[in-house]
């Protein structure tokens, strides 16, 4: 676990390279997310999903493993309108599913909510696959993350 100096140091170094420009995303993700409570990170993930998870996409892997637990926390614990619910499984699953590509997750408690997240949209399946034709077929997707992850290694 990093301490709150180590975490903006670390937001520092990725957000002013040496040599590079500044990251105005990860400028923005660090007001997001940087010393806020889950209500508020909770919050920003009510507001916009998709800004959250672009957030989230953006990070390096040390901030993102920190921090995308409360995109799982979002989905599972927070009551979802029926007209974003297709938008928040489609930003989850792609977001997840990008990440696993790259291993960048780094911890198996990490993988086993991610895990209970992807239960958690297969068992609520008519909910979060009203419009297949625009996002894709949710339960198929949910099938290949679950396979992702069962070959994933930490």
């Amino acid at each position: 676990m990093i301490d709150s100096d180590e975490e903006n140091e670390i937001w520092t170094k990725y957000i002013n390279p040496v040599g590079g420009d500044k990251d105005l995303d990860l400028v923005y993700a660090k007001k997001t997310f940087f010393k806020a409570s889950r209500k508020k990170i909770l919050a920003s993930f009510s507001n916009s999903v998709i800004n959250s998870a672009d957030e989230l996409r953006f990070m390096p892997n040390i901030l993102f493993n920190k921090y995308f637990h409360f995109f799982i926390g979002f989905i599972i614990s927070q009551e979802h309108d029926e007209f974003d619910a297709d938008d928040v499984a489609s930003c989850f699953t792609t977001l997840l599913n990008e990440k696993l590509d790259a291993k960048a997750i780094e911890s198996k408690a990490l993988l086993n909510s991610a895990s209970n997240a992807i239960n958690f949209l297969h068992d609520n399946i008519e909910f979060y696959n009203t419009n297949p034709d625009i996002y894709g077929d949710l339960e198929s997707k949910l099938d290949l993350l679950q396979e992702k992850l069962l070959s994933y290694r930490v």
